[in-house]
């Protein structure tokens, strides 16, 4: 039987595609050097708007895996490509993700994007790396904002709408973020590291350890060289002292203008001392600097000051203009400071003090306190009038809770005093019990004993457990109570100065018999308490000096 082959006109010429008289209406064309396929196109089927066009219009590459295709394509739909490589001009789209030199972006979603951008008026990315000079516009169409996640640059940005790169940025010194940023600019000794990587968040590390005081002082000496005024050293502007072979220079004497360097206006020797001691604060705080000149009268050895922070060398004492050593002078209080040496009539005296913000905590060690003048500490007010005030006036509710035990060597004063603890028998109660108070500092000693033939002696150290002697030493003035719950035969007891009890019976009893000693305290911390007189008993009505 025949084997009848059907062939369509054809072209072996690479590009040439045939025209509208080479074509009927369900004829096909085949290029068969490029692949393409040609029919004839009537949109309106009266010869008008007559076109030929291609089936097949992209090019594949032998094994390649791919098409290409050299014109443009527009997408009403959604695109959706694993991997996309080329111009975009769309829509809407979305891409896993794009590489390529890009013209304009109507709307682009995209999980990682990374090219060369024209403009975009909307991009929604997970990763965005950019680089070159780029322009995005129509940012008030998106209602969040421009990019949904993180972002990177390595070339200039340009932007129509100042809310394009809106929000905080973080430095170190001296980089500019961009327009639209508010800045954190991060200096100072508790900054640990600023870690800006090259994509995601940056990050800030505060490290305050080892932190332990307001304000730190450092003693940099230089030895010139002929005709030197220059010394390089770290200090903040206005706080700072300079010294030329121990004599105090004025601020007129010398140049300390920008952190790092300091000048002075004389040349100086070779050999010649320069002492420059600079304060720096290590916190949120600026100590306060004062000076204070005297003039010493003969043989004065004391001098009041402006305050400063006693015990850490925050005062620098000057003798005539030579500054003394430390070991040269005694820090009296906070606001007293006496030199080892007499002074004689008309020397003048400067002392320079430094104290501390009086709001300022700070650390030593493991210990948490305040540093101030009066060395008195607030905690939750502002305004201490002793030395530890927990709470404002008027305050009320649990102002103090302390899990754990308390030990007070002094005394304690109180406006009302309970027990509470974990009710025995109810589990969602407490136990609440009132102190017992009275207006003698009295001590309260019980205890059982039987009769022998009508008569019990008992030694209260012994009965209480205490070592011999230390009844007497420790009581006065006791009162006998006792109780026969056993008959109604009568007993008596009397009690001697060294704490022998003795009780009796009216007859000859062997009855259990229930005693009371109450006596008041004597020994030294309750004579020397501040709310006792000399003698140990309680001031009952004393002038108001405590502040509640």
């Amino acid at each position: 039987m025949a084997d009848p082959k059907i062939k369509l006109k054809r072209s072996a010429t690479a590009g040439k595609r045939p025209t509208l008289a080479n074509l009927d209406l369900g004829e096909l064309a085949l290029n068969t050097y490029d692949g393409t396929l040609y029919v004839r196109q009537d949109t309106s089927g009266v010869g008008i708007a007559t076109t030929v066009r291609a089936v097949n219009p992209w090019s594949e590459s032998f094994g390649a895996g791919h098409i290409s295709y050299s014109g443009n394509v527009s997408v009403t739909g959604i695109l959706t490509a694993a991997t996309f490589s080329g111009q975009v001009n769309a829509g809407v789209g979305t891409i896993t993700t794009f590489s390529g030199t890009t013209g304009t972006i109507t709307n682009l979603t995209s999980t990682n994007f990374s090219g060369t951008i024209g403009t975009i008026t909307r991009l929604d990315t997970t990763n965005l790396n950019v680089s070159g000079v780029s322009t995005f516009a129509g940012i008030t169409t998106h209602t969040a904002s421009l990019f949904g996640k993180d972002a990177s640059f390595t070339g200039i940005i340009t932007a129509s709408d100042g809310r394009l790169i809106a929000g905080v940025g973080v430095q170190s010194t001296g980089t500019y973020i961009g327009s639209g940023v508010t800045t954190l600019n991060f200096i100072g000794s508790a900054v640990s590291s600023i870690t800006t990587p090259s994509a995601g968040i940056s990050t800030i590390k505060l490290d305050f350890t080892g932190l332990t005081g307001v304000f730190e002082k450092n003693e940099t000496r230089f030895t010139a060289t002929e005709g030197q005024t220059s010394f390089s050293v770290n200090y903040e502007v206005g706080y700072l002292d300079v010294f030329l072979n121990g004599v105090r220079l004025a601020s007129s004497d010398y140049t300390a203008t920008n952190g790092t360097t300091v000048g002075i206006s004389s040349s100086t020797f070779v050999g010649d001392d320069v002492d420059i001691v600079t304060y720096r604060p290590k916190a949120a705080t600026t100590p306060k600097r004062s000076v204070t000149n005297a003039t010493a009268s003969a043989g004065q050895t004391s001098f009041t000051v402006s305050a400063y922070d006693k015990d850490t060398s925050s005062i620098d004492v000057f003798y005539n203009g030579i500054k003394l050593d430390s070991s040269e002078f005694t820090e009296i209080n906070s606001t007293t400071v006496g030199i080892s040496t007499s002074a004689k009539a008309n020397d003048i005296l400067q002392f320079i003090s430094h104290q501390s913000d009086l709001n300022f905590w700070t650390v030593t060690g493991s210990t948490l306190h305040r540093q101030s003048v009066s060395g008195n500490t607030g905690i939750g007010t502002t305004n201490s009038p002793h030395t530890l005030t927990v709470g404002a006036v008027g305050a009320s509710g649990t102002t103090l809770l302390v899990r754990g035990n308390v030990t007070i060597t002094g005394s304690i004063t109180k406006g009302s005093g309970t027990f509470a603890i974990p009710h025995p028998v109810v589990s969602e109660k407490q136990l609440v019990h009132s102190f017992i108070e009275g207006p003698k500092a009295d001590l309260i000693y019980r205890g059982k004993t039987a009769l022998n033939n009508g008569i019990s002696t008992i030694h209260m150290d012994e009965a209480i457990g205490l070592t011999a002697g230390t009844w007497a030493a420790l009581c006065r003035d006791p009162q006998v109570f006792l109780q026969n719950n056993q008959s109604f035969v009568l007993v008596k007891g009397s009690i001697t100065s060294d704490g022998i009890l003795t009780i009796v019976a009216n007859k000859r009893s062997s009855d259990e018999i229930d005693w009371m000693i109450i006596a008041e305290r004597q020994d030294d911390i309750i004579k020397n308490a501040d709310w006792t007189d000399e003698d140990g008993k309680p001031i009952l009505e004393p002038a108001i000096n405590l502040q509640v």
